[in-house]
């Protein structure tokens, strides 16, 4: 088997657990098994075959690392199951919280059809705002860009508390 891990697993609140941490994770990852709908992922974990698979740990640090991911994780980006990572089924037996949420970003399929139905969200939403209110809709996909004035640059700057010196330098760029 194999698993893809994304970028935000380094960033979230995984960061800074440890490199003992990472690599139990991408075991589990890698080692996870879908049910006949892919609805649910599951994992046999055995903390002595993982340290024996891993290398350079003990038995006995992989099963406090597993106990780690069985915690609830207030930090977690996730709020499915408080934030667990993995769910005690029977002693070796897990389900992997949110695997099928993440295999179903493995498929290049799933990922277009995930990205063409949020743009078509966006754009919804965006005709809803254009019909309320012109002026705060979001510019249209495909629209073309038009440069800002510098009064309007300097509106923007103390809305956000830019200095003007700031501002000026700004369109002076881009105006070079």
């Amino acid at each position: 088997m194999y698993g893809k891990q994304f970028a935000s697993m380094y960033t979230g609140s995984m960061m800074g657990s440890g490199p003992l941490a990472f690599a139990v994770w991408g075991w589990v990852i890698s080692h996870q098994v879908p049910n006949q709908g892919r609805t649910e992922f599951t994992v046999e974990l055995n903390p002595r075959m993982v340290a024996f698979q891993i290398g350079k740990c003990s038995e006995e640090e992989v099963a406090l690392q597993v106990l780690e991911f069985e915690k609830p994780d207030p930090e977690s980006r996730s709020k499915e199951e408080e934030g667990r990572k993995l769910i005690r089924l029977s002693p070796y037996l897990y389900r992997v919280v949110n695997g099928a949420h993440y295999d179903k970003m493995k498929r290049e399929e799933d990922r277009r059809e995930y990205n063409r139905t949020r743009l078509k969200e966006i754009r919804k939403a965006d005709r809803a705002a254009q019909e309320v209110n012109p002026d705060t809709a979001t510019k249209k996909v495909g629209q073309k860009f038009r440069k800002p004035a510098f009064e309007e640059l300097k509106l923007i700057g103390a809305k956000i508390g830019l200095p003007d010196e700031e501002v000026t330098k700004f369109f002076n760029y881009y105006e070079a």
